[in-house]
């Protein structure tokens, strides 16, 4: 939450079909990776390059240490920031079995 501990890291990566024109903006075709890093272990997950102004869902493909041989979801929201760029992200993560 704003203003709270920080309890972990978050990276993202983006694979674009390159185009003559230049890279190809993130659409439904390029491929979204996601590393989240907790104190207890690291989650990778996958999604499209979709944008979306609501809440999307990626697959958790696994992870190391805690989340070893997990596999499930991950609801991403976006929550405005104070100025344009500055959004906070709320992580629901549910796994599989």
């Amino acid at each position: 939450r704003p203003g709270g501990e920080r309890v972990g890291a978050f990276y993202t990566n983006s694979f674009n079909a390159q185009t003559p024109f230049g890279a190809q903006p993130a659409t439904a075709s390029s491929l979204e990776f996601h590393v989240l890093e907790l104190k207890d272990g690291t989650l990778f997950s996958i999604s499209s390059g979709a944008d979306s102004a609501d809440a999307r869902a990626l697959a958790i493909i696994g992870g190391t240490h805690r989340f070893v041989g997990k596999s499930g979801t991950y609801i991403e929201r976006a929550i405005p920031g104070e100025y344009p760029g500055d959004d906070l992200r709320e992580l629901t993560i549910t796994f599989a079995g």
